[in-house]
């Protein structure tokens, strides 16, 4: 990445992704630290070069690296809830829920609601704090 590039935030993670004076492609994390430059043509180029073994370990590999990322962020947003908190989430039904946080899971969190004493297991995600 240049010294003159000027990153902008997309929206779409934690991270910049364009630099609008050359269009370069780039991750720049928030904290300013920047990774590798990727060319998508000469990456498409390698895995084309791959035989099948090497091919089959790289997607192994980046799965992988997708899955330790989506526990970590998982992780990350169950930790924003304490037991005792006040939350409201929607049901697969559309239905609007409040209750009380039961228990903290690694990848739900616990909730009883207060009209019908229902324990609903919901994914962090799903929830927003009630003040």
């Amino acid at each position: 990445m240049a010294k003159d590039c000027e990153m902008v935030y997309d929206g779409s993670a934690d991270c910049a992704t364009k630099c609008v004076v050359h269009g370069e492609t780039a991750i720049v994390h928030s904290c300013g630290k920047a990774s590798k430059k990727v060319d998508l043509r000469a990456f498409r180029a390698e895995v084309r070069a791959l035989t099948p073994a090497q091919a089959r370990a790289l997607v192994k590999n980046l799965i992988g690296v997708y899955k330790e990322e989506i526990r970590r962020v998982n992780a990350k947003a169950a930790m924003e809830f304490d037991v005792g908190d006040k939350v409201t989430f929607k049901s697969k039904h559309g239905i609007r829920q409040t209750g009380v946080v039961r228990k903290v899971n690694k990848t739900t969190v616990s909730v009883k609601t207060d009209g019908d004493m229902v324990i609903w297991r919901v994914h962090p995600s799903f929830l927003k704090k009630v003040e």
